[in-house]
């Protein structure tokens, strides 16, 4: 056991080193992304409507602060039918 009384293994700052990266995942809101307007893209549209869903999901992507590797994974999760395959 530690000095600290603790005998739970948590990385700590000295022990990642400076600059570590933090290997886990984000943790996205796809329930707040829905919420927000994110809508299910089934990839039988017109160009137009495309780029209209495209606009739209980059206003929702603002309000959350989403990285381009969220972005990603939200738009992957949104891709339905023909737009997946």
């Amino acid at each position: 056991m530690s000095s600290h009384g603790s005998c739970h293994n948590v990385p700590t700052d000295q022990s990642r080193g400076v600059g570590a990266v933090d290997a886990r995942p984000p943790v996205l809101d796809y329930a707040k992304m829905k919420s927000l307007g994110g809508r299910d893209f089934k990839g039988d549209v017109s160009p137009d409507a495309v780029v209209e869903w495209l606009r739209e999901m980059e206003d929702v992507f603002e309000y959350l602060y989403a990285t381009p590797e969220e972005k990603v994974q939200y738009v992957v999760f949104l891709l339905k039918g023909y737009a997946r395959s």
